[in-house]
């Protein structure tokens, strides 16, 4: 699955699993992804960047959290082509 196809569905699987704990991407403060080559060697970074303002920015979810974005030949695994996605999120009922 191409970068740009994966990226949406990964951003609702942080939604559906912060609806758990109260949380929304409205409460996502920073967000660190590690991107990888698919199987072809490609990087995606334009289709996590085209998720990204699909996600946050517009008019049903303003807030745009802080990010970094990084670009690695490959992780520790493998044969992986996964990526790392680490959320931070304020909950302002602990603050």
């Amino acid at each position: 699955m191409q970068g740009h196809e994966a990226s949406p569905r990964v951003l609702r699987q942080f939604e559906d699993r912060d609806r758990e704990v109260r949380l929304t991407l409205n409460d996502l403060a920073f967000v660190h992804a590690a991107l990888v080559p698919d199987a072809a060697g490609k990087i995606d970074v334009e289709g996590w960047n085209a998720a990204w303002s699909e996600t946050f920015g517009t008019a049903q979810l303003p807030w745009k959290p802080a990010r970094t974005t990084i670009v690695l030949p490959k992780l520790w695994s493998p044969g992986s082509t996964i990526g790392e996605i680490d959320c931070v999120f304020a909950d302002e009922r602990r603050m």
